[in-house]
């Protein structure tokens, strides 16, 4: 008796992750354009403060400087939000396992097509899951992800 395929899921979780992905990058880049426009806009006098990523750093790197003007404040922790909700999202295509080979083919294309307009990914990724005592390239493990997505499809069922 022949051993049933895996089924294929209805959607393919990676899709909403490159788009969520898609989404974060197109509001980070927004938010460094209004970031720009206060640097250019609002006197250096009052912008001496800066913020840190909260992902890599935590607020505890925070420099704040009472009489900046509220809106750089306001434009300045934007863009580090921003920031870190593109590094989040671009991570999620590394622990998102795609279903299907499409999905494999869809994040595959997708990273090759950001590489070319942006080519700045996460860096030093230590992925506990997967064993990691070192820092490893955003492409490690987004390849590794594929690798072990590749084979979770082909393996056959267990009856």
């Amino acid at each position: 008796m022949a051993k049933a395929r895996n089924t294929k899921p209805a959607v393919d979780p990676i899709f909403a992750v490159i788009e969520a992905h898609r989404r974060a990058l197109i509001a980070r880049d927004l938010a460094l354009d209004a970031f720009g426009k206060a640097e250019q806009e609002i006197p250096s006098e009052l912008r001496k403060s800066y913020f840190l990523s909260r992902v890599c750093c935590g607020e505890e790197h925070d420099h704040i400087v009472d009489t900046d003007a509220p809106e750089w404040l306001e434009v300045s922790r934007a863009w580090i939000e921003a920031m870190d909700a593109e590094f989040l999202a671009a991570i999620e295509l590394t622990n998102i396992k795609p279903a299907t080979i499409a999905g494999v083919a869809a994040v595959t294309a997708y990273y090759t097509q950001m590489m070319a307009l942006d080519p700045c990914w996460p860096e030093e990724l230590i992925d506990e899951d997967a064993g990691d005592t070192v820092p490893q390239s955003f492409e490690t493990c987004l390849i590794r992800n594929l690798a072990a997505a590749l084979a979770q499809i082909n393996e056959p069922a267990r009856l």
